[in-house]
């Protein structure tokens, strides 16, 4: 039995390092350990801008592991906008800039093409189809 889980959190480029060391401990270590050590489950994460940089930096061996799960199939990284601004605030130019930059981003770091969009707090509009379409997302 294969159970889908989603996870994602909010954290801020500007909060301060004992936040990003909080939620490794407690959420992303435990759920990516266990997701390692049962091979039934599968992940959709959703991880910021500001805490992809922060393992990049100061935890590589997170990466790792989470390239490797999301090579294995059993994580789907989910991508959003850069610095998680709200696509319909943004300059019309700027929106599918926004979520390559961060599709770029977990390129580079995992090795991984993210086709799914992930926002929190989105309003839908049809300025947000016409932009979704103008990048590789095909899912969100």
């Amino acid at each position: 039995m294969r159970i889908i889980l989603g996870l994602y959190t909010l954290i801020g480029s500007n909060s301060p390092t004992p936040v990003f060391d909080r939620a490794l401990s407690f959420i992303f270590k435990p759920v990516l350990t266990y997701l390692y050590s049962n091979k039934e489950f599968c992940l959709s994460l959703y991880e910021p801008t500001a805490m992809m940089r922060f393992l990049a930096q100061k935890f590589p061996e997170v990466n790792l592991l989470i390239s490797s799960l999301a090579k294995s199939g059993r994580l789907e990284l989910l991508t959003g906008t850069y610095n998680q601004n709200v696509l319909t605030l943004m300059q019309p130019k700027d929106r599918s800039l926004a979520i390559e930059k961060t599709t770029t981003l977990i390129r580079r770091l995992y090795s991984y093409r993210a086709s799914t969009y992930f926002s929190y707090g989105q309003i839908w509009t049809p300025s947000v189809i016409s932009t979704l379409s103008k990048t590789d997302i095909s899912r969100t």
